[in-house]
C-alpha cells in the first residue's frame, strides 16, 4: 500500500482535520493556542446555548446561510464547506474509518469509528474557536449539530457508500501534518478530497473535482497500469473575515493543481496559490522510491511572505518540518 492510503489511520484523520484552518493566513497555527483548554472552554459555552447562538444572529440569517443552499457570494455561502466538507466529507471519513477498524479486527468498528470522527470535530472546531471573538458563534452549532452528524448518518446508508464508490470515485487526499520542533508550530496539515466521475464513451478520462479549503475542477485521465494524471483550477479560501459577532467569511484566491495518483491513491501533488503566504506546494507521498529505509512523504512549500518550508512525514502521518 502506497500513496495516500499507506497513511491513513485514526491519528492522520483526526490531524488532518482538526488542523485543518491552519492553512488560513490569518489563522494562529501555534500548537499551544490551537486546541487549548481554553479554546475547549470557549467551544464548550458555544455549544451549551446553541438556540440562543441561532436567535442572536437571527434564525432566517442561520439557515438561509449556514443550511438551506440560497446564494455562492462568500457572504452567504457558509453553507457549501458545510455540505462538502462536513456532511460528505465527514461522513465518508467516518465510514474509512470504520473500514479500517474492521480490517484491523476491532471489536466495535463503527463505535471506535465515531469516536475517532468525534476527536476530529472538537479538534476542528477548538482550532477555529481559539482565533474567534465571540462565545456565540453559529459555526459549530451547524458544523456538529447538523452536518457531522448528519453525514455519519448518511453514510450508514449502502446506497450511499455504493454511489461514492462505484458511480462516482471519492478519495481521500489529505496533505501531511508536521510539527515544527523549534517552535510548536502546526505546518502542512489539511483535509482534502478528491472525486472522479466517469465521462461516458471517453474511455480513460474522467471529471474531477478537488475540494477542501479550496476547490478545483478539471479532468483526469488514466494513462498506464491504474496510474492517473489530474489536473484542475479554482479557488481557495485565502484567509477568514469576520462579518459580525456570530459569522464568518472567507476571502478567495486563485488555485491550481495537478496530482499523480495509483489506484485512486494519490502519491504525488503540486499547487500554486495566488496571493498564499505560500505560493507553491509539494506534496510527495510514501511510494516505492521513497521507502528506503523506511516508508517516507515529502512537502515542501516556497514562495510568498513565510519563504520556504520543508517537511518529512511517516506513514503514522504525522511529521516534522520548517518554515520560514
Amino acid at each position: 500500500m502506497w500513496g495516500t492510503d499507506a497513511q491513513f489511520n485514526p491519528i492522520s484523520m483526526i490531524l488532518n482535520e482538526g488542523w485543518d484552518i491552519t492553512q488560513l493566513q490569518n489563522m494562529d497555527n501555534q500548537l499551544s493556542s490551537l486546541n487549548s483548554p481554553d479554546a475547549l472552554l470557549r467551544l464548550g459555552r458555544t455549544m451549551s446555548h446553541p438556540v440562543a447562538d441561532v436567535v442572536r444572529q437571527g434564525s432566517g440569517k442561520f439557515f438561509t446561510t449556514e443550511i438551506v443552499p440560497t446564494s455562492f457570494h462568500p457572504d452567504k455561502a457558509q453553507w457549501i464547506p458545510n455540505y462538502q466538507l462536513h456532511l460528505i466529507g465527514g461522513g465518508y471519513l467516518n465510514s474509512k474509518a470504520e473500514t479500517w477498524y474492521r480490517e484491523k479486527g476491532y471489536d466495535s468498528p463503527k463505535g471506535m469509528a465515531f469516536a475517532t470522527s468525534l476527536a476530529s470535530w472538537i479538534l476542528n472546531e477548538t482550532s477555529e474557536i481559539s482565533s474567534s471573538s465571540s462565545d456565540y458563534s453559529t459555526d459549530p452549532v451547524a458544523d456538529l449539530l447538523f452536518f457531522d452528524l448528519g453525514g455519519v448518518l448518511l453514510f450508514q446508508s449502502d446506497i450511499v457508500r455504493d454511489f461514492f464508490s462505484h458511480r462516482v470515485q471519492m478519495m481521500n487526499w489529505p496533505l501531511q501534518p508536521s510539527l515544527d520542533p523549534r517552535n510548536g508550530k502546526v505546518l502542512n496539515a489539511g483535509q482534502y478530497f478528491a472525486i472522479k466521475a466517469p465521462l461516458p464513451g471517453k474511455g480513460d478520462w474522467s471529471l474531477f473535482y478537488h475540494m477542501g479549503l479550496g476547490n478545483i475542477a478539471g479532468f483526469s485521465r488514466q494513462i498506464l497500469s491504474g496510474h492517473s494524471i489530474s489536473l484542475g483550477a479554482g479557488a481557495y479560501a485565502r484567509r477568514v473575515v469576520q462579518l459580525d459577532s456570530t459569522r464568518n467569511s472567507v476571502e478567495l484566491a486563485p488555485k491550481l493543481g495537478v496530482f499523480w495518483d495509483h489506484n485512486n491513491s494519490l502519491w504525488a501533488s503540486a499547487f500554486y496559490n495566488g496571493q498564499s503566504v505560500q505560493r507553491f506546494s509539494i506534496e510527495i507521498y510514501p511510494t516505492p522510491w521513497t521507502s528506503w529505509p523506511v516508508p517516507l512523504g515529502f512537502w515542501g512549500t516556497f514562495g510568498g511572505p513565510r519563504g520556504l518550508g520543508l517537511g518529512v512525514v511517516a506513514s503514522l502521518g504525522i511529521g516534522v518540518g520548517a518554515s520560514e
